[in-house]
């Protein structure tokens, strides 16, 4: 009875582990949960650290598959690897952005995540695997841009919330971080849609 309830306690306890991981990322169906608890929270600040906890990990993800896809030479259409490289190149970009905002807001550097991978893992080579990765790329652009306008949306309103204004002059509580991450959650919105044209336009290339 006693090794019956250690093993029920462990159960419990890796549930518990499970259900704290699932915090940023819900687990389930190989793609990430849009979850709206992610940005509950009435301060400006936990949403631009939710956002940029939620961007670095997927960025991370989407650069390693790029790679592998960029020095494919069994892919038949070259200019797939050409836009992985461009990707690639990007993503790192923004990756190191989004850490050294962290770092200079936040005073710590960001935290480790655990997280469902979104893409399917990329194990073969050629024109199949450059087929699965454009679908996967689309749909976690579509999270990405989503995730990106809920952000715009939640700071605006929390910004609109606590501001003051005598009828003439409207004074907003804000700071340079929050500013920022307005401005590049809109640019990373407009990017990303308009990548998913791009891909599906490559996509075409094999029908």
């Amino acid at each position: 009875m006693k090794k019956l309830t250690t093993v029920t306690t462990s159960i419990l306890i890796i549930a518990v582990l499970l259900i704290a991981a699932g915090a940023y990322y819900m687990f389930g169906d190989g793609v990430y949960s849009k979850n709206p608890s992610l940005y509950n929270t009435t301060e400006p600040d936990g949403i631009v650290k939710g956002y940029l906890q939620t961007m670095i990990p997927r960025n991370v993800e989407v650069v390693d598959a790029s790679k592998k896809i960029m020095v494919d030479a069994d892919i038949s259409v070259p200019e797939i690897r050409l836009f992985a490289a461009r990707v690639a190149d990007a993503q790192e970009f923004e990756i190191g952005q989004m850490k050294s905002w962290y770092t200079e807001w936040f005073g710590i550097d960001v935290p480790l995540f655990i997280y469902k991978r979104a893409m399917t893992p990329i194990e073969e080579t050629g024109d199949a695997v450059a087929r699965v990765y454009l679908q996967d790329m689309i749909a976690h652009y579509e999270f990405d841009a989503e995730e990106s306008r809920k952000a715009q949306q939640y700071i605006t309103v929390i910004q609109e919330n606590n501001s003051n204004s005598d009828g003439q002059l409207t004074i907003t509580n804000s700071h340079i971080g929050i500013d920022t991450t307005i401005l590049f959650a809109q640019i990373t919105e407009e990017k990303r849609q308009a990548t998913i044209g791009e891909m599906q336009e490559l996509l075409k290339k094999f029908k």
